[in-house]
């Protein structure tokens, strides 16, 4: 752990870490009373540009007694070598219901049939 910050009115620990020899360094803050995770930042960059992640996940829920977010958003922005931005952008997951241990049939994962006359 490297530290705390307070995020959106609740005091969070933030980890730091890379992947197997990575120079990328991804922050993760975890709720300092829940330990679930709030935040994550990285930085992944490639041929002198970088994009830079923030990820905020929240609304959890109890489900089959598992703690799910049920709000997932993820924000980017690149930046070229000279520090322009080019592109800037948002994603958000917004899960209305999760069941657990649905019975799905089989024929659900049959292959789907070739329409005559097309391909193999």
């Amino acid at each position: 752990m490297t530290g705390g910050a307070r995020l959106d009115g609740i005091f969070a620990s933030d980890v730091a870490g890379s992947r197997g020899g990575s120079s990328a360094v991804r922050l993760c803050f975890l709720d300092a009373g829940t330990l679930l995770e709030v935040r994550d930042e990285s930085t992944k960059s490639d041929r002198g540009e970088s994009t830079d992640y923030v990820t905020t996940t929240g609304d959890y829920r109890q489900v089959a007694g598992v703690t799910l977010p049920y709000r997932i958003e993820t924000r980017s922005k690149q930046v070229l070598g000279g520090g322009a931005i080019r592109m800037e952008g948002s994603m958000l997951i917004a899960i209305d219901k999760i069941e657990i241990n649905v019975d799905i049939p089989a024929n659900r994962f049959a292959r789907a049939k070739p329409e005559p006359g097309k391909g193999p």
